[in-house]
């Protein structure tokens, strides 16, 4: 009797395990639910001295400032200085291209054998913010153009924030140029973990919602992405995020990513920061690049097309930056 009293719990037991199993498997083949990543809990606190980089009084990050890496336009007069002001825009998107290329990594996502996914990421630094306010000034006084309070009324508007901002862009589309299948990509914003070289991990503490909407393939999705400057330690010290002292680069990292319903990670952008020994030197520009079509020293509010990393990638990269900071 003892035996088969076991042996019908038993078998009930595993009738109930059975049904729990089975309908779970269904819930998560409906609706796949992305890995979730619990970071530590941190608590901004008011950065102070040189902590907000985008102060003019800051500490420069990382390579050199203006103007020392950036040629400064001449405005326009008689004579011939009408090619010598083309020259100064050309050189000045020449540098815009290079901020981008530098404070930019790109994790590409093959979906098929004709279509891919592109997550792109883009840190905001000083020298960036200077190289599009150089730019929109031309670009909007080009008769007479006032480089240096362009710079400072920009930098203001960004430093006012007291954030550390990225610029997150997702594109999608087919490799060969022919209809592919659908697709959709959907990332959590929230799940954006800043990696510091302390051991700390930090979400955004604001974020634009839109970048947690999925997209179909063909479509695109940006917003920005904001982390503080500065946080209490373990200690309760209120102490600098991206302190260039140790943090060499900037490590941002996500545990996963949704593709058609399947979580797919972990993936990591990486971006170099301040190098150990700071010279000094500029983002080298292209020196192959001489010249760029007047419609492209334009802002753009358009994401690129192009889904490989030619030239013509970081032009459009570049002008969209622009159009996104200023428009």
């Amino acid at each position: 009797m003892f035996r088969g009293r076991t042996s019908k719990k038993t078998i009930s037991s595993f009738r109930l395990w059975s049904f729990i199993t089975l309908t779970t498997a269904m819930l998560y083949s409906c609706n796949v639910i992305p890995t979730q990543v619990i970071t530590p809990k941190v608590t901004e606190c008011p950065p102070s001295g040189d902590v907000n980089i985008y102060k003019p009084t800051a500490t420069p990050s990382p390579i050199a400032t203006f103007p020392s890496d950036i040629p400064t336009p001449t405005p326009l007069a008689s004579g011939n200085s009408i090619e010598q002001f083309s020259i100064s825009k050309q050189e000045a998107f020449q540098n815009l291209e290079a901020e981008v290329r530098a404070w930019t990594d790109i994790r590409p996502f093959v979906l098929d054998d004709t279509s891919q996914a592109w997550v792109i990421l883009t840190f905001l630094s000083p020298e960036l913010i200077k190289v599009i306010s150089i730019n929109e000034e031309l670009y909007e006084n080009p008769n007479n153009p006032a480089i240096l309070p362009r710079i400072e009324y920009l930098m203001k508007q960004i430093a006012n924030r007291e954030k550390l901002i990225f610029l997150l862009t997702m594109i999608s589309g087919s490799t060969t140029g022919s209809a592919a299948a659908p697709h959709t990509i959907r990332l959590t914003a929230s799940q954006m973990i800043l990696n510091t070289s302390s051991g700390l991990s930090i979400s955004p503490g604001l974020y634009d919602h839109n970048l947690d909407q999925p997209i179909a393939l063909t479509e695109s999705n940006f917003g920005y992405l904001y982390y503080p400057l500065s946080i209490n330690d373990a200690n309760n010290v209120c102490t600098e995020v991206l302190s260039p002292t140790f943090n060499t680069k900037i490590i941002v990292q996500t545990e996963s990513i949704i593709i058609d319903k399947s979580a797919n990670g972990p993936y990591t952008w990486t971006i170099d920061y301040k190098p150990l020994l700071d010279v000094g030197l500029p983002h080298p520009a292209d020196g192959n690049q001489n010249t760029y079509p007047e419609s492209t020293l334009t802002p753009s509010l358009t994401p690129p097309t192009t889904l490989n990393t030619s030239t013509l990638f970081w032009q459009e990269y570049a002008r969209f930056v622009w159009g996104q900071l200023t428009r």
